[in-house]
């Protein structure tokens, strides 16, 4: 098959990355591979949908496919009937959103026109945000209020039966994320001032085994992602003194074998994600709710398959 990875930026291709090793499995297979930056779809007068592409090439490594493919030469093409388009672009670590509005809706014209878009494209448009919580049945996340009415943050906080976190609506790698005691909420209205300046803030209740860090659960077709008998999971420990469990921020992927009630959990989310055009996600879950599901370039997917020794990657390609 001819498979288009669309990522944020070709020169931002890191060898560590589930991305890469996505490209670097499909090549493996015999696929034709081909790599393009979000801000490069246009369309055409007769409404055909183009990207300016590099071609990827196998390597002996990861490090040398990413050398070979931030030297490549790109060209103008057609999205044709058949083409696959796998959809790696990152909006909360790209302040042009209209890029990734705009790339989203072109996608969408091209699947009307026979090419293949993983995941849906106007899926991924209303989940720019982590509002895409609000795609999940209640009972899988935690209670949450999504304002930028200080007053009403405020109100919510000091109701609240513990501690809560606020962080914005849109981010990543636990950027601005603020932990608050409602009994004693320091520089609060400040606090609000900062997540609400560009945008709306999310509200949610503090789960009790943050300290401990999270899990990230891999989904794919409604199902957690499988392979040889061994789950797609990995534990993320935060770094001493740090609640957060990013691992940008220092934390540490771990083995994990995932309970049957967080099987469960993934299944019943992942099921509602993949009704609505969600093929893969990464669900992020701390103390048996959803605090993040990752539906753009899901990662976790190398670590994964590092600890349990299988190849997850194949898996989705």
């Amino acid at each position: 098959m001819k498979l288009h990875v669309l990522v944020n930026e070709t020169a931002g291709l890191k060898p560590a990355q589930s991305t890469t090793a996505l490209i670097a499995s499909a090549l493996d297979r015999g696929h034709q591979v081909w790599v393009s930056d979000m801000r490069s779809l246009s369309l055409s007068p007769e409404r055909d949908v183009f990207v300016r592409a590099a071609q990827a090439h196998p390597a002996h490594t990861l490090e040398e496919l990413v050398a070979a493919l931030h030297k490549a030469q790109s060209r103008l093409m057609p999205l044709l009937a058949g083409d696959r388009v796998l959809v790696r672009t990152n909006p909360g670590r790209d302040d042009q959103v209209w890029a990734h509005s705009m790339a989203l809706e072109l996608l969408a014209l091209a699947q009307d026109q026979g090419i293949k878009v993983l995941n849906d494209p106007m899926a991924l448009h209303r989940s720019m945000t982590k509002l895409n919580l609000s795609m999940l049945p209640p009972e899988c996340s935690p209670s949450s209020l999504v304002s930028r009415d200080a007053e009403q943050i405020i109100s919510w906080v000091s109701k609240a039966p513990g501690r809560v976190v606020l962080k914005p609506l849109r981010g990543t790698q636990g950027r601005d994320v603020f932990f608050i005691d409602p009994t004693a909420p320091a520089n609060l209205r400040q606090i609000i001032e900062v997540l609400t300046r560009d945008g709306a803030a999310i509200c949610q209740d503090f789960m009790p085994d943050a300290a401990q860090g999270d899990v990230r659960l891999i989904v794919l077709a409604g199902e957690p992602l499988k392979v040889e008998g061994h789950y797609a999971a990995v534990g993320r420990i935060p770094a001493k003194g740090e609640l957060r469990s990013n691992v940008a921020l220092g934390g540490r992927p771990t083995a994990v074998e995932p309970s049957e009630t967080l099987l469960a959990l993934g299944r019943k989310a992942g099921q509602a994600l993949y009704a609505q055009g969600i093929l893969l996600a990464g669900l992020d879950v701390i103390s048996g709710k959803i605090v993040e599901a990752n539906v753009f370039s899901t990662g976790g997917l190398t670590d994964a398959g590092a600890f349990a020794g299988v190849d997850f990657c194949a898996a989705v390609i």
